[in-house]
């Protein structure tokens, strides 16, 4: 029988600054639903990041939240991933912010749920060769981009059924694909459609790992949530599904990849971030260009072989397109700059509370 290993993974963030009446909402609808539904379907595995505000807020309004949390990381459920604390994007701010960032959340998580998580999620997207030392400094061993990356970097399709890795200066990091395919199918489409992409990808040996990572908002604010007409949502029918196809879909952990499986080889990623943002810093006249070409390849059903080749700026071109953007990060740097310089001179609570702020 063709076997295949998937690992699950779900990324809940809200901005800094939402109101409480945001929180609350994605809370009701999104968060306490989801964590209802794996509680009820034991067979499920997941991987689970939140940003330090969010979990936070949680811990604050909802305190019962986390117990239940914690009881899922005991029993093997559940594997935390860490980021930074306040969703920055680390490419952006100094090297000790990102280290201080990455240290908060892991050790938020590590008080709050008992888990020392080892991986990391990249806010936006954003990726720069230099981020390995970070956060392999930061305790990280892996990270996860958009299977779109490795084809920047040169990778086919067919090869992106596990794990690679990257390095910086002899500093190495696990780095896995999450497969475009399966989240254009969560949670809009009917789950058996997902089954069915597992299907084919499955092979003899069994050695083959597919990741979906997804934002937890779409479980219960997305507008295209799909619904059974008996009322069950889209992940209770997609747990079930897995339950009922366990025989030939393995779910595992990402730690229990590392351990069990090697690297599908070595990468090098470019400067690359999601393709919205990349589009997004193109020039009015490069942009609708770079629209209308995109809708050529499209109907000429050639979007899937070139879609990675156009509308590639970069994300740091947003302070040359966007003057106050750039005023914004300039002041940051000259903010942490200040708070860096009497780390010495003042109490200890009172320096952190002026990192926080920072």
């Amino acid at each position: 029988m063709k076997r295949i290993n998937l690992v699950l993974g779900i990324h809940n963030h809200l901005p800094v600054g939402s109101f409480d009446s945001v929180f609350e909402e994605a809370y009701q609808k999104a968060y306490l639903p989801f964590l209802a539904t794996l509680e009820s379907h034991p067979h499920v595995k997941l991987a689970v990041h939140f940003s330090g505000i969010l979990l936070e807020w949680i811990s604050e309004h909802h305190p019962d939240y986390i117990p239940r949390l914690r009881t899922l990381v005991k029993d093997e459920r559940v594997e935390m991933i860490t980021g930074g604390y306040y969703e920055p994007i680390l490419a952006m701010i100094p090297e000790r912010d990102r280290l201080g960032q990455i240290r908060k959340l892991t050790e938020f998580l590590r008080e709050k749920t008992g888990d020392s998580p080892v991986g990391m999620w990249c806010t936006g997207g954003v990726w720069e060769p230099h981020l390995v030392k970070s956060m392999r400094d930061g305790g990280v061993r892996y990270t996860l981009l958009d299977d779109t990356y490795f084809t920047h970097a040169g990778l086919g399709e067919e090869n992106l059924c596990g794990y690679f890795v990257t390095e910086e200066m002899g500093t190495t990091l696990n780095v896995f694909p999450v497969r475009e395919r399966l989240k254009t199918l969560i949670p809009c489409q009917k789950p058996e459609g997902m089954v069915e992409v597992l299907r084919k990808l499955a092979n003899e040996e069994g050695d083959r790992v597919v990741v979906f990572a997804g934002d937890g908002e779409e479980f219960g604010l997305g507008s295209g949530t799909y619904t059974h007409d008996s009322g069950e949502g889209w992940l209770e029918d997609f747990f079930t599904l897995l339950r009922e196809n366990g025989n030939w879909i393995r779910l595992v952990h990402f730690r229990e990849v590392l351990e069990k499986f090697p690297p599908r080889g070595r990468v090098y990623f470019p400067t690359v971030s999601w393709s919205e943002m990349m589009k997004g810093v193109l020039p009015v006249g490069g942009n609708r260009e770079c629209a209308d070409f995109e809708e050529i390849l499209k109907k000429q059903g050639l979007w899937d072989r070139y879609k990675t080749t156009i509308g590639r700026g970069s994300w740091r071109d947003f302070l040359a397109r966007y003057p106050e953007a750039n005023t914004m990060h300039k002041k940051m740097l000259w903010v942490s700059r200040k708070v860096q310089e009497v780390e010495e001179k003042i109490p200890k609570t009172t320096f952190e509370k002026a990192q926080n702020y920072l």
